[in-house]
This record gives structure tokens, sequence and C-alpha cells, in this order.
């Protein structure tokens, strides 16, 4: 039966003018990398369809193995790339890279398989690369994770967190308090709520790790709890929750918009880009003073340590050049500016290399092409890049040139309603 079902979607696919592929790449229960691979194609009622083709056991996760896994289904399939118009994996070196990867690979045999990496994996990404390289968002997240550990996996701690919560809160506070929410392993554009939860307990997590060393404990167990209650008692892990907070609250934010269904490469594209801006406008002296108030403010009322300058080190001595004192920062507010300035930096430039794509900036050309055309507004510039790119993918430049002006002679012409690329689309 799957054979015939295969045979059947085969014969749709290869009627379309065009597909794209779509693969991805995991280890299974039995320890076998499994590599999976679909198939998006339009049919002639302009509808998309996106189908699975099947799980293909490698030995190799190299770009090679997997270059000949594709084109060993397409061989099977009967399907050439020259009808390869895009190109869909995640952002590993074996899959993206630019000179040897899976993409590289089959672009060099069909220059208009655009690759495009998925939005939503490529902002966590984005994410994660920022608060792995700075290091106090990266020691917090750390120490968090072990927070939502220890609670989360032991329904007695959890039942004595949820008392001392419930002895503590008023009216007022207990609807405004949150309990301890658990972090995703794999995504970190759902972690500012976890993040915001131990912020938001931090008080009652410094009396439950007392209330539990009362207690006997597994020599492990009392380890870690001990380590955790002196890390939340630092001035630097308060520092790190509140600026991973900052961070993930914005991009968090930015996940969900790039989520939705009706989303469009040009529209995600401009959302990006005032995300960044947002990013780029928290990043000033008179932002961090208020981030600084605040974070003052928060250990104030939870009674931890003030905040001290790390220890100076010397330099190897094989580093030091001539005789002079090396810089060393006087104030630790300066020191924790530096930090925050650092982390803010990393989430820019992390989120720009992501979004910066070659194939983002082709399907934006094409949905700005249409989107002008319906409006009846000047769109020579986009079609000279289209027909430059796509070649013999249409018949002449004047045919399309003629076919878009029929296509905007379709549309209402009344300047107060513009046309978006959703209704160009559904024509």
């Amino acid at each position: 039966m799957s054979v015939q079902l295969l045979r059947e979607l085969n014969k749709k696919i290869k009627k379309s003018a065009c597909y794209s592929i779509m693969a991805d790449e995991c280890t299974d229960a039995s320890n076998k990398e499994q590599f999976t691979i679909c198939m998006r194609w339009v049919d002639e009622e302009l509808q998309d369809h996106e189908d699975f083709i099947g799980l293909y056991q490698v030995d190799s996760i190299n770009s090679s193995a997997l270059t000949d896994a594709i084109k060993d289904v397409l061989i099977r399939m009967d399907l050439t790339m020259l009808k390869c118009r895009g190109q869909c994996y995640y952002g590993a070196a074996n899959m993206s890279g630019s000179r040897n990867g899976v993409a590289a690979r089959l672009l060099a045999e069909e220059n208009r398989a655009i690759y495009t990496h998925c939005y939503g994996h490529a902002l966590n990404l984005a994410v994660g690369t920022t608060l792995k390289q700075s290091k106090v968002c990266r020691d917090a997240m750390d120490v968090a994770f072990e927070v939502a550990k220890l609670i989360k996996f032991s329904p007695k701690r959890d039942s004595i967190f949820q008392k001392i919560k419930a002895d503590e809160a008023d009216e007022e506070d207990q609807i405004s308090r949150i309990g301890i929410r658990s972090f995703c392993p794999t995504r970190w554009t759902v972690r500012g709520v976890s993040v915001a939860s131990i912020l938001e307990n931090y008080n009652i997590l410094q009396r439950l790790w007392d209330e539990c060393l009362e207690g006997t404990l597994v020599p492990d167990v009392k380890g870690r709890i001990i380590g955790v209650k002196a890390q939340m008692a630092q001035f630097k892990m308060l520092f790190g929750l509140q600026l991973s907070k900052r961070i993930l609250v914005i991009t968090d934010n930015l996940s969900k918009t790039l989520q939705h269904e009706s989303m469009s490469a040009a529209e995600a594209q401009v959302i990006v880009s005032k995300t960044i801006e947002t990013l780029k406008n928290i990043r000033g002296d008179d932002m961090f003073q208020l981030f600084w108030k605040h974070t003052e403010l928060l250990r104030e009322h939870t009674g931890i340590d003030e905040p001290i300058l790390p220890r100076i080190r010397r330099a190897p001595s094989r580093y030091e050049i001539g005789d002079g004192e090396g810089f060393h920062l006087s104030l630790v507010e300066d020191h924790y500016r530096l930090l925050y300035f650092e982390a803010i930096d990393l989430a820019i430039m992390s989120i720009q290399d992501r979004f910066n794509q070659s194939g983002f900036l082709m399907y934006q050309n094409l949905e700005e092409l249409l989107i002008k055309a319906a409006n009846s507004k000047d769109y020579s510039s986009e079609m000279e890049k289209v027909v430059s790119f796509y070649g013999d993918d249409f018949e002449s430049k004047e045919q399309l040139s003629t076919q878009l002006e029929i296509f905007s002679s379709s549309f209402n012409k009344d300047s107060s309603n513009h046309v978006t690329l959703r209704e160009a689309i559904s024509y």
C-alpha cells in the first residue's frame, strides 16, 4: 500500500512545474541515523502541497552521504534537479555550509534551487548563540535550569514550594505570582516565561533551599541545593537572569510573530528589522541606568549580596608588552554595563547573521513584485531581478510583463485599499 501511495504522489509531483526539497536528520531510539525527506510542490490550481516521502537510514551524516541520499530519492521518483526551486534544511554545517554543505552541492547542479533556513529555527539558534556566548547569561541560565529540575523533578520539593508560596502570599500577590515553569530542553525562544517565574519567586526559592537543607537528603541532591543556594545569593546571578529575561522577552515575541500562518518573507524581514531596532534602542546609557536601578531594587527586595568587582587577574607574562599597568574598571556599575552591552550586541549580531540569507532576499523580491503589480506600482527593478535569476522559467520577459499588467487590472484601483500579499496570492 505504501508503494502505491508513493507512486500516486509521484505522478502528481511530476506534473508540477517545480518542487522544493525539505529534509532533516535525527537519531532514533535504536541509535540509528534517520534522514527524513519531504517534498513541497504546487498543483495546477496553484494549491501548495507538502508531502512526506520517507525515512532513510544513513551510515554517515556528512554532506556527501546526505546529498547522495537525496539524489537517490530523486532518481527513484524520476525527478530531475532542473525542476528543483527550493531547499529547506536545518542550519548545521553539513547541510547549510557555504562551500561543501548539502545545499551548496545541490546549488552547484541547479542554481535556482534556493536554500532557506526555517525562520523559527534560525531565530532559535541566534538566541542560543547569544545566551551561550554571554558568560553572565550562560551562568545564570545554567543555574535556572538546575532550579527548575530540583523542583519539577521532585513532588516533595514542589509541594514544599507551593506551601511556602501559599503562606507568604496575600490576596493581591496570589494573583500576580506564578509557579516555577519548566524549561524547554530544545527551544530557546520559549524560555522567557521560565526565567520570569524564577525572578518572580526569588524570595520563596531562598526559603525553600533553607527548609530542604534542614531535612535528610541524598548527598548528591544536597550538594546541588547548596550550590544553587550559593549562586542565588550573588548579585551576578540576579543580574544574569534579569538580562536574559530582557533579551528573551523580545525574541519570544518575535518567534510567535514569525510562526503566523500568513507570514510572508517580506513581512518577516520587516519584523526582524524592527526587532533589531528595538534591541539597538535598549543599548544605551539611559536604558542601562533604568535596568540597573530596577535590578538594584530587586536586589534589596531579595536581600542578596551587594555587587562586587571580580578579582583582578594578571595576564601571563608572555602576553605582557612593556611594564605599564593593565586597565581595570574601578566601578562595579561600569563592569556590569560592559556585560549588558556585550549581551545586547551579541543578540543583534546573531539575529542579523541568521536572517541575512540570499534565499530570503530572493523570496522577498518575488513577493514585492506581486504586491507592486497588484497595487499598480513600478515593479521594473523587481522584474529584472526575477527574470535574470529564473531565466528560462519564463518564455519571455514581454509575456511576463503582459501577464503582470493583466494581473494588475484585476484589482480595485481605489487608493485607500492596499492589496496585500495574501489577497494577491488568493486571486
